[in-house]
């Protein structure tokens, strides 16, 4: 077996183990559950169905036995920022266990990429985003410069604040205090499975023109 079919067919069991799983889960009376159990099971629903729609995006299509067919997913997150942001990167959350949790975009924060930041980018435009704390925007602009670096060979960024730390207080060391360090964090956190398949994408027609980071 070669090891483009072994992969596939790891992928295939994975997808119909998490089918399963959410099956079960959809089956849950959640009305009988305690709050702490509802939470819990709310969650485990959540990464069931981030980790399925993260395989349907990376193949062109998924039967219902699992069988995998041609992979995709680099070249649609090369055109779709917001569906490599949910479907690849994770961000650090002290408020939650575990802390390092998928990145869940809000209405809110999806609509800015794809109506306001993504048409900006691409027409080389300047816009000015008035935002309150807490809204999740800083880490979503690292996301996007992320994105902008593996897939944009002329992608360049400019990231200011009000203290030099808070943009980068350690070069590689930087923590996610800092708008660098939340970008190495993403990128550190990126599956091995994306990495080796991001690596094979850039030898290809699709990424021969792109830079890695």
């Amino acid at each position: 077996m070669s090891l483009q079919s072994e992969k596939k067919e790891k992928i295939a069991d994975k997808y119909i183990n998490y089918v399963e799983l959410r099956d079960e889960l959809l089956k849950a009376d959640i009305k009988t559950m305690g709050v702490v159990d509802r939470d819990k099971h709310e969650l485990e629903l959540n990464l069931c169905n981030h980790h399925i729609r993260r395989i349907e995006a990376m193949t062109s299509r998924v039967t219902p036995k699992g069988e995998i067919f041609a992979f995709n997913g680099l070249k649609l997150y090369k055109t779709d920022p917001v569906a490599f942001i949910e479907l690849e990167l994770h961000i650090f959350n002290p408020d939650l266990e575990p802390a390092n949790i998928p990145f869940h975009l809000f209405k809110y924060q999806r609509d800015f990429v794809y109506k306001d930041l993504y048409p900006a980018y691409l027409k080389k435009d300047s816009i000015l985003d008035e935002k309150t704390r807490q809204m999740g925007l800083s880490w979503l602009y690292c996301a996007f410069s992320l994105w902008g670096i593996l897939f944009d060979r002329g992608f360049t960024g400019f990231m200011l604040s009000k203290k030099e730390a808070l943009v980068d207080d350690g070069g590689d060391k930087s923590t996610k205090d800092s708008l660098f360090g939340k970008i190495r964090y993403m990128y550190d956190t990126l599956s091995d499975e994306f990495k080796a398949q991001y690596k094979a994408f850039m030898s290809s027609p699709d990424g021969e023109d792109i830079l890695a980071f």
